[in-house]
């Protein structure tokens, strides 16, 4: 719609030094990814970490912009690669701290890096830890871009024992998160963006809901 095109502009429109940045990492990256994939047998891997695509990056943006509005918190990015999430969403909401996990040290430290060169580092960081160990507490938002067995260790595993507050938003940009009858989770309506906006799937934390007896 006009009204959404316009928030992405608007948004695009602060962004355009942090974008470059962006790209030029990505291209860096890339030429050398085998260099900095994690291997197979290390211990508590899920995934090794891709870039999420632009589009999901952008409805991301958008949506939390409406979401979030002038609220303050951390966003969480799990298996956050080289943090390049978290820094769009610290730019775009300047009440918004972010934080981004993953257990590859080397991205971490490339997303500290940048953080330090673009004058963010007050307001984001980034931990080398396995997500079983991240304290969610003063999550506003947590992101993930991880596949079905990922998600499935997250929902079950990760959020239940994170001290993740009832309400907050997760958003899942490569599928739609495993258990929708659990009970953990709903899916969360937006009136000024449709269901599959951006091909990201969004939903509202609602723990562990005990079956009656």
């Amino acid at each position: 719609t006009p009204q959404t095109l316009s928030r992405s502009v608007k948004s695009m429109s602060r962004l355009p030094s942090l974008v470059r940045a962006v790209a030029t990492s990505e291209l860096r990256w890339r030429d050398s990814r085998t260099d900095w994939l994690l291997p197979s047998s290390t211990p508590n891997l899920l995934c090794n970490w891709s870039p999420v695509q632009r589009p999901k990056l952008d409805a991301l943006m958008q949506i939390l912009e409406e979401v979030l509005g002038q609220r303050h918190g951390t966003f969480f990015d799990l298996g956050c690669g080289d943090g390049r999430v978290v820094h769009e969403v610290v730019h775009t909401l300047p009440n918004v701290k972010g934080c981004g996990v993953d257990l590859n040290t080397a991205l971490v430290e490339h997303a500290q890096n940048r953080a330090r060169k673009t004058g963010i580092q007050d307001r984001c960081r980034y931990e080398v830890s396995d997500l079983a160990d991240v304290d969610l507490s003063d999550a506003v938002a947590v992101f993930l871009y991880l596949p079905l067995a990922a998600l499935s260790v997250c929902v079950k595993k990760v959020f239940p024992n994170s001290g993740l507050r009832k309400g907050t938003a997760v958003f899942s940009a490569d599928g739609p998160l495993p258990g929708q009858s659990s009970g953990y989770f709903e899916h969360l309506n937006l009136r000024s963006f449709p269901e599959d906006h951006g091909g990201l799937h969004r939903y509202t934390w609602l723990g562990k809901v005990k079956k009656s007896s």
